[in-house]
């Protein structure tokens, strides 16, 4: 007969908050993989949009259907607004004002913290903007908080789609909308992140808070200069 080895009630509270940690940490990396095929698949539609209404071949198409005597339908209007919308996003345009605030912002930040003037380095097309607003200003709470949610929400969706082979009494119409509504609920958050990633004026909207949070911090602070170590 097998040996059955008895263990203390501590230890079996040890190995299942292990187990516990073990099986979550893989559903999380499985929530993280979902994720970057969800990215790469919205990355493609755009880029899909990018090369075909907004190359010049499709535009050619439209002015040659837009020409008189032809009649404007629905069909032309849509195909118009899909070209132009690929064409000259009006995005970028709406965000001008939103990329001066976070100039102003990020300008100050640099004199209060950093001791740094960076309006005598710029270049005539001030390229340089982009490094220093994907380096200053302080995480936001709210983002750090929705990745978590996101990702936990998904992976708990994913568990229990993976458990029903393993326990065939989990099979019932609860489960499977519990289930359910945490999947849908992981990929709408995770698909409306990318829109906000690829949105200018929300990107850069979160941008302006986080270096304002990052501004207020360092309040009437003298300006610490950066000696660099030979």
């Amino acid at each position: 007969m097998g040996k059955v080895f008895l263990f203390p009630p501590y230890a079996l509270l040890i190995c299942f908050i292990a187990s516990a940690f073990v099986i979550g940490h893989v559903f999380l990396l499985l929530a993280w993989f979902t994720e970057l095929l969800l990215s790469a698949a919205y990355w493609a539609w755009r880029t899909a949009i990018r090369i075909t209404f907004g190359s010049n071949t499709f535009y050619k198409w439209l002015a040659k259907i837009r020409q008189p005597p032809a009649k404007r339908g629905f069909f032309v209007r849509l195909y118009s607004r899909a070209v132009f919308a690929a064409r000259m996003p009006r995005r970028f345009e709406r965000a001008q004002p939103v990329i001066k605030c976070l100039c102003l912002a990020s300008e100050e930040l640099l004199k209060r913290r950093y001791g740094i003037d960076v309006m005598d380095s710029l270049s005539h097309n001030r390229e340089e903007w982009y490094v220093w607003f994907s380096v200053l200003g302080k995480p936001l709470k709210s983002v750090t908080e929705g990745m978590t949610m996101m990702r936990t929400s998904l992976g708990c969706g994913l568990a229990g789609y993976l458990a029903l082979p393993f326990a065939p009494n989990l099979r019932t119409w609860y489960f499977l909308g519990a289930c359910s509504v945490f999947a849908a609920a992981g990929l709408y958050m995770t698909w409306n992140q990318l829109r906000w990633k690829t949105d200018p004026v929300n990107l850069n909207f979160l941008r302006l808070q986080s270096v304002l949070l990052d501004l207020a911090e360092v309040g009437n602070t003298p300006a610490v200069k950066v000696e660099q170590e030979e």
